[in-house]
């Protein structure tokens, strides 16, 4: 299969993550298009620039089981997992960040430590601005605890986290730790693999588990079913309020939405966007640490938020040992069996599926990433791809015509 050699092609096919990683150095910026940021540059790319930033498009795909092994040293592998050194279930003892947390508040908390032990002096992460277009994903460096509680939420759309890194990290004056999806993270890596003096820079990163998402249409379908006006949003989530949880719609006429998660993915006919169907990183493979929910019943039951976690690198070891004896958060060990178990459904598609989308889609003529490797080649299963790609697209056809909710309602989707 030829491989992508300019970043118009990873755009084209459907390929791009919206990282917004090579827009820096005043190239272009980020536009949202079809409900996904993708790059406009200001003038086309020489050969020179595409082939630089092709490099560390992680869009393209990228090599996840190597990248792993050169980054983390003396791991454990699986290729459900990657690379790690311990797993855990977790809960931070901060009420303050529990408050907002989809989990156990495990990202933001180690956030907190890593800036009130001067270990790093800001952490680049996500928050919502809100526009008269709505909630709109506003990257920025966070250097306190009220700016880190200010970004807490899952965001289950497309982040542009490293639009403008040269200006945005590179002339910040100090360490930093990143908060972000896999693909970001993969992101982080790539360019680490090009400039090694960036891993001086950025010491830490933490990823969530990762089912991908859908683009930004399908969120802003939701605020017309919700009947909020998206000027008038004042505060959104998608996700809060205890496990599973509700996304949240406020707006400034006091009105409040509470749309049950994940049941609210059904209200649209939109399909999950196409490069996340193609990714084979389930947890954040190249991560320090990655963190997802606890979904077994052990800690379920315990009407509690709890997050299960992977840790990958030395310095991560040292920084939940040392939370851990400061009396941070709460601790239970678990099963690699029960980590898998939360995951089920997001490793069965990410790494037990994937060879079977791959040769489906490759037939269909479509254009994949590459990863060599990091989920099960054996298995085949077209009938299986070609019910479940015929099935998306009718709904999103019936999206597109508006009438997906009254077929929805007929067949009990809804």
């Amino acid at each position: 299969m030829k491989k992508f050699s300019k970043i118009s092609e990873v755009v084209r096919s459907e390929n791009c993550t919206s990282c917004g990683i090579c827009v820096n150095n005043n190239l272009g910026k980020m536009i949202l298009k079809k409900g996904i940021y993708l790059p406009v540059f200001s003038k086309p790319l020489s050969k020179d620039q595409d082939e630089s930033l092709i490099s560390v498009c992680p869009g393209k795909g990228y090599d996840i089981v190597d990248l792993g092994e050169k980054k983390f040293e003396k791991t454990i592998y699986d290729y459900q997992l990657g690379h790690y050194k311990s797993i855990g279930a977790a809960r931070s003892k901060d009420n303050e960040l529990l408050k907002k947390s989809t989990s156990g508040g495990m990202m933001p908390a180690i956030a907190n430590f890593l800036l009130e032990k001067n270990h790093v002096q800001g952490i680049l992460t996500v928050k919502f601005e809100y526009t008269n277009n709505g909630p709109v994903p506003k990257p920025f460096i966070a250097k306190t605890k009220e700016e880190l509680c200010s970004a807490q939420g899952s965001k289950y759309m497309p982040v542009p986290l490293l639009e403008g890194f040269d200006e945005v990290i590179l002339s910040f004056s100090g360490k930093i730790a990143i908060i972000g999806t896999p693909c970001q993270i993969a992101g982080i890596r790539l360019l680490q693999e090009k400039n090694p003096e960036l891993n001086h820079k950025i010491i830490l990163t933490i990823a969530n588990f990762c089912g991908g998402y859908r683009d930004f249409r399908e969120t802003e379908r939701l605020f017309q079913i919700s009947k909020v006006k998206k000027k008038e949003i004042n505060y959104f989530s998608y996700r809060g309020k205890g496990q599973p949880g509700f996304m949240t719609i406020e707006s400034e006429l006091e009105k409040t939405v509470d749309l049950p998660y994940p049941a609210y993915a059904r209200q649209t006919g939109y399909i999950k966007y196409n490069r996340c169907r193609l990714c084979v990183d389930a947890t954040g493979e190249l991560a320090d640490l990655s963190f997802g929910d606890a979904w077994v019943e052990r800690f379920l039951n315990t009407k509690k938020k709890w997050s299960f976690y992977i840790s990958r690198s030395s310095f991560g070891e040292n920084v939940l040992r040392e939370m851990l004896e400061d009396g941070l958060f709460e601790h239970k060990k678990i099963s690699i069996e029960e980590l898998k178990k939360s995951q089920r459904g997001n490793l069965t598609t990410k790494k037990e599926r994937q060879n079977s989308r791959y040769e489906f889609y490759k037939k269909l003529g479509y254009k994949l990433p590459e990863f060599n490797g990091g989920y099960n080649k054996n298995k085949i299963n077209f009938s299986l791809e070609l019910k479940v790609f015929v099935s998306q697209r009718v709904m999103y056809f019936f999206e597109k015509i508006k009438i997906y909710r009254i077929i929805a309602k007929l067949i009990n989707r809804i």
